[in-house]
């Protein structure tokens, strides 16, 4: 379309909506200012893990939010994250998933999926994930997966791999993002829903995507905040390092990555530890199993 005079340059924006939404939006050329709440913030696009050309950017941050807010830095290896908007589970690191998963009080399924109760959803909090100075929280109402309406059973939408880190439709979802792939860059903010569209169409060049702010407010991110329960079982996650090899034989129906048939080799990791000697560069502080910072939200996160 930049070839052929339709849109000024290679850009397009993503607005993939919260879960329970029946509709989204990809635009070409242009951004919504009423779909995202304070300024773009700019980050370079970064090769994949191994060096291949990927829509990969920095992660620097993950945290959990409830009443209190809690937090780890994220270095080296585990910082590499390639967005996705075509995987719906993410993938990540170890030593990124395992602080998320005890927060959550997670149960190992033994098949590299980790199961939590579907209250979850509506207990308020977001899972938060840091690029720069901006800070895309994730209510847990979408990261936390459904396998049907029936079930008491939810599953968190992450899982662990070795390879290349992918954030799909569980974080997506929560993020405002604007793809300029003439000059290496993404730009994003928290999502939201204020209102008719307000369309801004991209130029061209070293600054075509215009330094936005969004028209939306924090009210608008549906997002609530409220207290995580209390997890119940010590042995939720595994003390011990572990490899399961089999074949799959039911797939659930929110992973369409998964192939029926398929064998398939997991190395689930140890939930233990301080994580300081993980090769992959985290370094985290502990404080009761994670870095606590407890205060408002506001002090803490800069959404805006």
């Amino acid at each position: 379309m930049a070839d052929e005079g339709v849109i000024a340059s290679r850009v397009y924006s993503l607005d993939l909506r919260h879960s329970d939404s029946t509709y989204g939006a990809v635009i070409y050329g242009g951004l919504d200012k009423s779909k995202f709440i304070g300024a773009l913030e700019k980050r370079p696009i970064v090769r994949g893990s191994k060096g291949e050309y990927r829509l990969a950017v920095e992660l620097t941050m993950v945290g959990v939010t409830a009443t209190t807010s809690s937090s780890i830095m994220v270095s080296g290896r585990d910082s590499n994250v390639m967005l996705d908007s075509g995987t719906t589970m993410s993938r990540m690191h170890s030593a990124v998933a395992m602080p998320i998963l005890q927060a959550l009080g997670a149960q190992d399924d033994g098949e590299g999926y980790f199961r939590v109760p579907c209250s979850l959803q509506t207990a308020g909090g977001s899972i938060d994930f840091g690029f720069g100075r901006k800070t895309i929280r994730v209510p847990l109402k979408d990261f936390i997966l459904s396998l049907d309406r029936s079930s008491a059973t939810c599953y968190v939408g992450m899982v662990i791999t070795t390879d290349q880190q992918i954030l799909g439709d569980s974080v997506l979802r929560a993020g405002y993002f604007v793809f300029d792939w003439d000059n290496q860059e993404v730009h994003l903010a928290q999502a939201a829903n204020c209102g008719s569209n307000d369309i801004v169409a991209v130029s061209s060049g070293k600054n075509a995507v215009p330094s936005a702010t969004g028209n939306c407010k924090d009210s608008d991110a549906m997002f609530t905040g409220g207290s995580l329960a209390t997890p119940t079982k010590a042995n939720s996650l595994p003390t011990k390092a572990y490899t399961t090899v089999h074949t799959i034989t039911s797939c659930p129906p929110f992973d369409p990555s998964c192939r029926l048939g398929a064998v398939t080799t997991q190395v689930i990791p140890a939930a233990t530890g301080s994580g300081d000697s993980d090769s992959a560069g985290v370094r985290v502080s502990w404080l009761s199993g994670l870095l606590m910072m407890v205060g408002a939200l506001t002090t803490v996160y800069n959404v805006l």
